[in-house]
């Protein structure tokens, strides 16, 4: 209804017809106003408006790819990570137990906002633009909170990591292409078996053709494993290259007598390690930076 969108407009700083963006793939221009209906069609509360513009704003940066993530016959779809306290504590965002799971109005709803706007505005409904086989549960909503609190001073949050201030409230998305969840650990857990976990079932998901290891990926780490990370005195930075040491397979299993697909954005040492030695290991990952970690859920 006209009063629904209006009490939703009243979320946002901008004039109702201000374009954030022509929206992929249908060009259609992405106003304030059309962000607001579909975020009220959604459920939301008007406060949710700044983190949906924002979230905008990031999957139409031409560096996410939207129209490849919105067409595409693979069965990718946008993953949200908001990373500030007080703001996740303002909004009610559920950064703990079921955090990727249903029954949490802000997630739920500033998930299906941004679902609504890129199939409304984008105008990628199933068989027409959106050409995916069988589609993925991420396509409903995909939004978590950053467990902040958990780090408790050992490392610094998300946001600070990829180049923002500590005060500075962040969105990050991804295409998310697939989901292993709930890593079995000892009580207390360990650094060496949360290492040998996470390489075991990242290996075990590399498929040559898909070439989903080489890309970004993202590693969420409960409180109760980080308590492990925390006491061993890992850093992020050390946790990132000891998997990427880890994530690694003899050449024979990545490549199968000629260039796999897409390898050829491999450092040019692994390469010509490879025709050496065509059995040396080789990494799944780009660099240890392709591995983004967050701590979240319970």
């Amino acid at each position: 209804t006209e009063e629904a969108v209006a009490k939703m407009l009243e979320g946002a700083s901008l004039p109702r017809d201000h374009v954030i963006a022509r929206f992929p793939p249908s060009g259609v221009n992405a106003t304030i106003e059309k962000i607001a209906v579909n975020a009220a069609m959604a459920g939301c509360l008007p406060q949710h408006m700044p983190v949906i513009l924002a979230a905008v704003e990031a999957i139409v940066d031409p560096r996410f790819d939207l129209i490849g993530v919105q067409c595409t016959s693979g069965q990718v779809a946008p993953f949200f990570v908001v990373s500030g306290k007080k703001l996740i504590d303002e909004l009610n965002i559920n950064d703990s137990f079921c955090a990727v799971g249903p029954g949490w109005k802000a997630n739920a709803t500033i998930g299906r906002a941004l679902k609504l706007i890129m199939m409304n505005l984008g105008q990628t409904w199933p068989g027409i633009n959106d050409m995916k086989a069988f589609g993925s549960p991420f396509r409903y909503y995909s939004l978590i909170g950053e467990n902040e609190a958990a780090y408790s001073g050992a490392w610094e949050p998300l946001r600070v990591a990829e180049g923002f201030s500590e005060d500075q409230p962040t969105i990050s998305v991804m295409p998310a292409m697939s989901w292993q969840p709930d890593l079995v650990l000892p009580t207390p857990p360990s650094v060496e078996r949360i290492i040998s976990h996470i390489s075991l079932q990242a290996k075990a998901k590399y498929d040559r053709y898909a070439l989903n290891c080489i890309y970004n990926n993202l590693v969420l780490i409960s409180p109760t494993a980080f308590d492990a990370i925390r006491r061993e005195g890992i850093s992020r930075k050390q946790l990132q290259e000891q998997l990427y040491e880890r994530i690694q397979l003899p050449g024979t299993e990545v490549f199968d007598g000629r260039e796999a697909v897409g390898f050829s954005r491999l450092p040019a040492w692994v390469l010509e390690r490879h025709q050496k030695d065509p059995g040396a290991l080789v990494p799944l990952l780009l660099s240890p930076d392709s591995l983004k970690i967050c701590v979240s859920g319970g």
